[in-house]
């Protein structure tokens, strides 16, 4: 296996050649369209009464992110290759393979489409699909929406493996003079902060059908199922971004210590042949010009960070979770709101 045969199933539908961009745009318009069509022929223009629309955002939405969050994780491999040993890169080419494969993409989005269908119709479908047609369209389009989330959630459990495993104790990969400041990890940094970013997107999009669709059954069990249900889209955005980032920063400080080490070391051994005053006039000013580029060494090792963020990614990432925090506290407050709601 190479780099450029990581092409999971759902790229291989649309393609990967030239304009894939444009088809994968165009795919994701379509699956939203499909299901807001199917929807309609259940319910008419009731579709748009009761937030059954968002429905078919979060399927285009979902659609779009999984094809983008692909296509960063791929443009990611390169640039991790030329910073890998050999036998670094059969490991992390094997994990690849046994995280990322069409087996483990189909289980996750068959079993979270079942789940999503399962915890749809347990939360009470509204009065309006009463029809039996009309709720078998429904339960339809929530195992296609989860089978997409599932999808992304196998993509994220993936990537935080293969990423970790490459982090574990090889501290070569570092370079602490790199203009990054983060020792020539803020790529994977950003590539991590997309992940995080378009699971926040999709996870928006779900709190907000969930809370404004009027549900029948409003128990306390119920209640239970709404916060853990909303609440797992933020869980995946935090993990995706964390755990390869703790990883990440674990080798990062290794790698900052001992570089400081040698560098004090290797300052003090010339500190100590100064004040011993052996030595020519030549040899001095080596020695004084050395001991000035070490200390400069030494600064730059202790400016870099020990985390894959720039301080943009950490912008970025605050203002995106501040939007959806918002978005999610509206959207809590109007579930709770609404007549009906019982915690007992």
């Amino acid at each position: 296996m190479t780099y450029d045969d990581f092409k999971p199933f759902y790229e291989r539908w649309i393609g990967c050649s030239s304009g894939a961009f444009v088809r994968k745009f165009l795919f994701s318009i379509f699956i939203g369209a499909f299901v807001l069509g199917v929807h309609y022929f259940g319910i008419g223009s009731k579709v748009f009464d009761n937030f059954g629309w968002i429905l078919s955002l979060i399927l285009m939405v979902a659609s779009f992110s999984l094809f983008y969050a692909t296509h960063t994780f791929r443009m990611l491999l390169p640039r991790l290759d030329t910073r890998l040993s050999e036998t670094q890169q059969v490991m992390f080419l094997s994990d690849i393979q046994k995280y990322l494969n069409d087996k483990n993409f189909l289980m996750y989005g068959v079993s979270f489409g079942a789940l999503n269908s399962i915890i749809g119709f347990s939360f009470g479908l509204p009065d309006l699909y009463d029809p039996e047609l009309s709720t078998i369209i429904l339960i339809f389009c929530y195992f296609l929406a989860g089978f997409v989330c599932g999808l992304a959630l196998s993509g994220i459990v993936g990537v935080i493996r293969c990423i970790s495993n490459i982090f574990v104790n090889e501290t070569a990969l570092l370079d602490y003079t790199s203009h990054d400041k983060c020792g020539g990890t803020q790529f994977i940094g950003w590539a991590l902060l997309v992940f995080s970013m378009v699971t926040l997107s999709v996870g928006m999009l779900i709190t907000l059908y969930i809370s404004f669709t009027d549900w029948n059954d409003k128990t306390f069990a119920v209640n239970i199922l709404y916060f853990s249900w909303i609440g797992l889209p933020y869980i995946a955005s935090l993990i995706v971004l964390v755990v390869p980032a703790l990883s990440i920063n674990k080798l990062l400080t290794k790698y900052k210590l001992e570089q400081d080490k040698k560098l004090s070391d290797l300052i003090n051994q010339i500190f100590h042949e100064l004040e011993s005053n052996e030595g020519t006039g030549e040899r001095k000013a080596e020695l004084y010009a050395d001991y000035e580029f070490q200390t400069n060494m030494r600064k730059t090792l202790h400016e870099m960070r020990t985390w894959p963020f720039s301080i943009g990614t950490n912008s970025a990432y605050f203002i995106s979770v501040g939007a959806s925090v918002f978005s999610t506290a509206s959207s809590i407050q109007s579930w709770l709101d609404l007549e009906g709601t019982v915690f007992s």
